[in-house]
Parts: C-alpha cells; sequence; structure tokens
C-alpha cells in the first residue's frame, strides 16, 4: 500500500496496527456484551461512528421533514431497530432498516404484499409465486429472452 503524504501513512499505522498502540491508547465500546467493548478501536472518531450506527436507538420520525434531519439518541442498545414479529422467527435480533425488515419478512415469511406470478405462455413456474420483482426479474430475463420483460412484469 502507498501513501501520498507521511502523515497518512502514520494514521494507518496507528489505526491498522494495534501492536503499536497501548491498550491506554484505544477506545472502547461502552455497551457490555459488544465485542468492541474489549477490542476497542484505534480511532476515537471509530468509536463514534460504531455506538452510532450500532447502539443508538433513534426515535421513530413523525413527519417527512423530520426524517431528513439526524434523529435524537434516546439510548444506548444491543439490538437491531426493527425486530421481526413472527413467531418463532430464525432471525430474533431484527434488521437495521425498515426494508430489510420487510424484505425478509416476505421472502422468509410469506409476507406477499406484492407478489408476482409468470405469465408466459407454456411457462413451468406460472404457479409459483415470487415475493420479491428482482428475482422474478431474473426468471423473466433468464427463461424468456425472447419476450419482453415489462410486458411479464406488468400481466
Amino acid at each position: 500500500m502507498k501513501f501520498l503524504y507521511s502523515k497518512d501513512l502514520e494514521r494507518h499505522h496507528r489505526s491498522k496496527h494495534t501492536d503499536l498502540r497501548t491498550v491506554a491508547e484505544r477506545h472502547f465500546c461502552p455497551v457490555s456484551g459488544c465485542k468492541f467493548a474489549s477490542k476497542g478501536f484505534a480511532r476515537k472518531d471509530k468509536k463514534k461512528q460504531h455506538i452510532e450506527n450500532t447502539h443508538v436507538k433513534r426515535r421513530p420520525s413523525t413527519s417527512r421533514s423530520a426524517s431528513r434531519g439526524p434523529s435524537s439518541p434516546t439510548s444506548l442498545r444491543n439490538e437491531k431497530a426493527h425486530p421481526c414479529t413472527f413467531e418463532n422467527c430464525s432471525r430474533p435480533e431484527g434488521f437495521d432498516t425498515l426494508h430489510d425488515l420487510v424484505r425478509h419478512q416476505r421472502s422468509v415469511h410469506g409476507r406477499l404484499d406484492k407478489a408476482y406470478r409468470c405469465m408466459s405462455d407454456g411457462c413451468k413456474k406460472q404457479d409459483k409465486i415470487w415475493p420479491r420483482l428482482d428475482n422474478f426479474r431474473k426468471h423473466v430475463l433468464n427463461m424468456h429472452p425472447s419476450e419482453d420483460p415489462d410486458a411479464l412484469i406488468e400481466r
């Protein structure tokens, strides 16, 4: 790896080569049970970024304008913001985003807010239901290359 400036090389050594730093110079996560509570970070900004992205529970916004600005933290947490509500779910820890939760519920639990079925004549998978558009689109492109994919998706 090449560095244009010597300060970048020094920063690299400080952050990547932990044997060059003493334990006192590390920045540890305050949440018990987190792997970074004992491992720590070489840089203070990385610790702050980790806490904000992993442990800070955000208040849900009630308006569109409020969602554009930063949310205010309410507490430290060691779980995801969007848990799956299905009983006996294989992902009890939940998901970081609502989009990931809905995608999980569609693919794993069969929640079909939107579903896709192939209407191509003679398709062997006409009975199959695709909960995700990206997977259905792949089917259409791979199995029906001579047909208009947009027309099949709209049917």
